[in-house]
């Protein structure tokens, strides 16, 4: 009876090793952080010429007002695990920075060289495709442009290219081709 006491026992401090092995694993273990995408500009004033301690708010995309409302939270590192204040100033020449998770943001920036408040809605920071981190399942998203686009390079679109009053002025490549759905309509002069 003794020998499966001394058995039971054993079988017992076995376990308790056991569990606190893992659990002395787990606490000793790098925790998993996020990998973030970081915007850097630059303020220019209505002359052109950078603007020094400019003051940059950093919105969810949802957000409304001046100024905006809801803040998003913002990141000194891309691990992102060190929060920015938020609203903050720009260096002394205009440049600012910032990480925060992939998506789109809605920026302020106001100085007093500026006359009210500068916006710029659908601010898209990108996952950062080299990190399998929280944010990079973006896989795409839609784009409504109330002005110009001006693509520097080559454009490639996958799917259905549709316009309405659509006048390229003068292109200038020697070709121009056009596969699968897209319409294209309005004159070109080459």
């Amino acid at each position: 009876m003794a020998s499966l006491e001394n058995k039971i026992g054993a079988v017992r401090k076995s376990i308790l090793a056991a569990v606190l092995a893992i659990a002395a694993a787990a606490c000793l273990a790098a925790p998993a952080h996020a990998q973030g995408s970081r915007k850097d500009d630059i303020v220019f004033g209505p002359s052109g010429h950078p603007i020094a301690g400019a003051t940059v708010t950093v919105c969810q995309a949802t957000a409304t007002g001046t100024p905006c409302t809801p803040l998003a939270t913002i990141y000194t590192d891309a691990t992102l695990t060190v929060a920015s204040p938020n609203p903050f100033q720009a260096d002394g020449i205009g440049n600012y920075h910032f990480y925060a998770p992939a998506g789109r943001y809605l920026l302020q920036i106001t100085a007093p060289q500026i006359t009210g408040t500068i916006t710029y809605p659908d601010v898209i920071l990108p996952a950062d495709v080299s990190s399998s981190g929280s944010g990079n399942d973006i896989s795409a998203f839609g784009l409504t442009l109330g002005g110009n686009l001006t693509v520097a390079g080559n454009a490639t679109i996958n799917g259905t290219l549709s316009s309405t009053n659509f006048n390229p002025g003068t292109l200038t490549p020697s070709t121009l081709a056009v596969l699968g759905n897209e319409t294209v309509g309005g004159r070109v002069r080459g």
